[in-house]
């Protein structure tokens, strides 16, 4: 029986747990969640989800997180942090402003805006993809309001 070990800011107060919906073996399952009625509004936790860059999962996450979480506007009053640790030519559009956004672009831009309060930290070991790929009013949300990229920036990993 593997017992929890708390580490980092876990050692600060080990009542407060984080609540995951995937592990090192499953991706995201919304049959697995729904079977076991979970929703946000039933953790009182933050809850951690880590799931591959893939439309599919990204869409069955943000069904699951719209059809067990929304309130009847369509919106999620939780906050949301998206860190996306790879972020690359599939996390930004690629596409020309005036074309459908790309896949993985309109799927991260759809969860974002699924909530009322959201950010998105976008991580890359290639500094100069964030200085030659975000131009101002490139990033959009769903609605087509600018996100602010005044702040982007490039910090050399060290």
């Amino acid at each position: 029986m593997s017992k929890n070990i708390f580490d980092g800011v876990g050692k600060i107060d080990s009542t407060r747990r984080i609540m995951t919906f995937t592990t090192g073996l499953y991706d995201f399952n919304q049959t697995v969640l729904n079977s076991n009625d979970l929703t946000l509004k039933n953790v009182k936790e933050p809850a951690l989800f880590v799931v591959k860059k893939n439309r599919s999962i990204l869409r069955n996450l943000e069904s699951w997180l719209s059809s067990n979480n929304a309130d009847p506007a369509g919106k999620i009053d939780l906050p949301l942090l998206m860190i996306d640790d790879e972020a690359d030519n599939a996390s930004v559009n690629t596409r020309k402003n005036d074309q459908d956004p790309t896949a993985i672009n309109a799927a991260i831009r759809s969860i974002l805006h699924r909530f009322y309060r959201s950010s998105y930290v976008g991580v890359t070991a290639t500094c100069t993809f964030l200085k030659t790929t975000f131009q101002p009013g490139q990033l959009t949300t769903t609605n087509k309001e600018p996100i602010d990229t005044q702040h982007v920036s490039a910090t050399p990993y060290q």
